[in-house]
């Protein structure tokens, strides 16, 4: 029976995993160097998604919820534009 050695990357591979770590930053990669994706839309092209989001089928419920919450003081108006609107119900 051989006994085969276990792959060891570190010693395949001995400049991803230098001794000491590095102290510096690397270089500074500038945006118009790399990640310039431009999709070229051809010209009187329409966009046609495959699903239709029909949020407006809820708007009853949650306004009807927001209502509710309101009454019993669960919720609070706020004229900020930083608000958020979240509630939870409980698992039943």
């Amino acid at each position: 029976m051989q006994v085969k050695e276990k792959w060891d990357p570190i010693k395949e591979f001995p400049h991803l995993f230098p001794e000491k770590k590095p102290l510096s930053l690397p270089p500074l990669r500038y945006v118009l160097n790399h990640m310039q994706y431009h999709i070229k839309v051809m010209p009187e092209s329409t966009w046609q998604p495959k699903k239709i989001w029909e949020l407006h089928k809820f708007k009853h419920h949650i306004t009807e919820k927001v209502n509710q919450e309101l009454k019993i003081g669960r919720l609070l108006p706020s004229q900020s534009p930083n608000c958020v609107f979240l509630f939870t119900k409980p698992k039943v």
